[in-house]
């Protein structure tokens, strides 16, 4: 490709912000000429990019994932490289604004049509760059205080079919395990204990090496025991039209039946308007 043709993507994004992260944190660790070289390549590839175009795709709706997670990592690598402030603060209002158009994919209830895999991709980047931003402006400028990310936060609880099962619409599988750095960061926050509880659970399942993430050490340090609310017994998402009805809702492994509505012109949809799932006892029934 032409190397003056800056694509900001997932994987590019992503790589510039972990490239970033492990300069800030080794730092004179680290041979000089690669530092260097770490921020000649991410200014180039990632951040003067980032700062010069507005004709990325993910930048406007209609929007999904990559709308948190490329703007988390453009300017989360920029909070970590850049010095000056007036830059930093024009970078911090571009992603603001365009977040905005992430969120407005969820419904006001919190439900996305992404499903529960990609509200840990998605939602777990705009919380790494919201704890970014809190921190470094002393709790001055908080994209946490926005009211639907409390009930956004609540989506997986309140999707949940049985333990760790979920209904397998767009692009979702059945089973998922969150991501126990963004579920105790949120739910320590807006003091959600099934997000605790979850966050715990996923202790169990994970690879230990998947737990040696900065924020996972960080955040889930002081992560204590939690109980599992009971679910209510009707849970409509009203938003994306999803729907749930849990036969006995205090047995975790009930009978439930989850089914979805919505336009076949949503994110990741697979023409699975009017599919349903059955699950029962951790088993699908019906599918």
């Amino acid at each position: 490709p032409d190397p003056e043709h800056t694509s900001i993507d997932l994987s590019a994004s992503g790589i510039g912000f972990l490239l970033a992260e492990t300069d800030y944190l080794l730092g004179d660790a680290l041979n000089p000429g690669l530092r260097e070289r770490i921020r000649t390549e991410v200014e180039h590839r990632i951040i003067a990019p980032y700062e010069a175009r507005d004709d990325y795709w993910w930048l406007e709706p209609p929007t999904n994932n990559w709308n948190a997670v490329c703007n988390a990592n453009c300017l989360g690598a920029a909070l970590y490289l850049e010095d000056d402030p007036e830059r930093l603060a024009r970078l911090t209002m571009k992603a603001a604004s365009s977040l905005e158009a992430y969120l407005k994919g969820f419904g006001g209830d919190g439900g996305t049509v992404e499903g529960v895999g990609y509200w840990n991709y998605g939602v777990g980047n705009y919380v790494k760059l919201a704890d970014m931003l809190e921190v470094r402006t002393d709790g001055r400028f908080s994209l946490f205080d926005v009211p639907v990310l409390e009930e956004i936060a609540s989506f997986p609880v309140r999707a949940e079919l049985s333990p760790g099962h979920y209904p397998a619409f767009s692009d979702a599988s059945e089973t998922t395990t969150i991501d126990p750095a963004v579920a105790t960061r949120l739910g320590t926050r807006f003091d959600q204990p099934g997000l605790l509880a979850l966050a715990n659970e996923a202790f169990e399942k994970d690879d230990p090496e998947d737990l040696l993430s900065p924020r996972t050490l960080s955040w889930c340090r002081d992560l204590t025991d939690a109980e599992r609310p009971v679910p209510v017994e009707r849970e409509l998402f009203e938003g994306v039209e999803w729907w749930l009805v849990r036969d006995t809702p205090e047995d975790p492994d009930g009978l439930v039946v989850a089914a979805k509505g919505g336009d076949n012109a949503e994110s990741h949809n697979h023409n699975d308007c009017g599919t349903f799932v059955v699950p029962y006892r951790g088993e699908s029934l019906l599918t």
